[in-house]
């Protein structure tokens, strides 16, 4: 009787010790600070190649040949394609049964606001399983036969908002995802230009004019609460007929965001407003939320002209001669900076 007491005792104790290995969550190291782990699987990988992955990372807690033992017992003996975020406490047959089942978790896309289409595709590339070229091509398609400006049309439409998507998601799928914000934007259109306060020019404007303006806005304002006054200027502009003459539209136009010279502004360009009237012939970037809603809660104001101070702000003026004295006075402030400059490197 004694020893067969004894015997239950001990295959309990190797049952539970065997249990306890095959759900142990202690299998994994967190680095400094993290409370998960990251895997990616960029194609089918066998369990071990995992094992050895992590191993090199410093993120196993395990010898190789238990976690062998463990894998092979629970029948996980590959690793399918995705992104995997494990908890470093969670018992390994959880994750094993994840990484074998292909039950990866979602990725958070933050779309950066007025950006180009070429940075956006290297941003995707780096976050996705995807590469730029086929995000770039896969773009193109949706906007085959299109002239450049549309191509922009389409680029603008996406919003500058977070998505979460399947590292897996091929391209067109992440496009459509990607753009279905701005659908929805569109969609309620007709409702925010009937609104009361909406501005009387925006009253008359399309969706895609709404874009237009909002991306100029976007490039031209630093703060967002001078946002609603800026496209209130420009609205005041396009109302009396008279050129947008809006900086960003040249910036687009010489392919670059720097300090524009003399002969820039002389650029033959349709997208350059100090020569040709009206909105450019799409948008220049993809507008915040905040620079679209501007647009449609535009400040009705009678100014007409702006000059950009060093802290990025602006002063407003409805006349030309106070903003050739506001000029003077920051061109006269810029000056007595290089000046105070030129002192201090002479005095080293």
């Amino acid at each position: 009787m004694t020893h067969r007491v004894v015997f239950s005792v001990v295959l309990l104790i190797v049952f539970w010790s065997r249990n306890e290995r095959l759900h142990t969550s202690n299998a994994l190291i967190a680095e400094d600070g993290q409370t998960s782990i990251t895997i990616v699987v960029s194609e089918q990988t066998p369990m071990m190649e995992i094992a050895r992955e992590l191993h090199k990372r410093g993120a196993l807690a395990l010898p190789i040949d238990q976690f062998e033992w463990i894998s092979r017992t629970h029948g996980w003996n590959q690793a399918r394609t995705g992104y995997y975020e494990i908890p470093q406490n969670e018992p390994i047959s959880e994750w094993l049964r994840d990484l074998g089942l292909g039950l990866q978790q979602q990725v958070t896309l933050s779309i950066p606001v007025g950006t180009t289409p070429e940075r956006l595709f290297e941003l995707l590339a780096s976050s996705l399983q995807v590469d730029s070229l086929s995000l770039s091509n896969a773009f193109n398609s949706l906007a085959d036969g299109l002239p450049q400006s549309e191509r922009m049309t389409l680029f603008a439409r996406i919003l500058p908002v977070n998505h979460t998507v399947f590292w897996t998601t091929n391209e067109r799928d992440l496009w459509q995802r990607l753009l279905e914000p701005a659908n929805a934007l569109e969609q309620r259109h007709n409702e925010r230009i009937n609104e009361d306060n909406t501005h009387p020019l925006v009253k008359q404007m399309s969706f895609f004019e709404v874009l237009t303006l909002a991306s100029i806005t976007e490039w031209e304002a630093l703060y967002d609460e001078e946002k609603a006054t800026i496209s209130g200027l420009y609205l005041n502009r396009i109302d009396r007929g008279m050129r947008l003459q809006a900086d960003p539209t040249v910036n687009y136009a010489i392919g670059e965001r720097r300090a524009l010279l003399y002969e820039d502004y002389r650029i033959e360009h349709p997208y350059n407003t100090y020569l040709f009237r009206g909105l450019p012939p799409s948008p220049i970037t993809n507008p915040s939320l905040s620079s679209i809603e501007s647009i449609y809660k535009a400040e009705q104001h009678d100014y007409l002209y702006m000059v950009a101070t060093p802290e990025r702000s602006h002063e407003f003026n409805a006349t030309y001669e106070d903003h050739l004295a506001d000029v003077e006075v920051w061109q006269k402030w810029r000056a007595e900076q290089r000046r105070l400059k030129r002192e201090r490197e002479r005095a080293l």
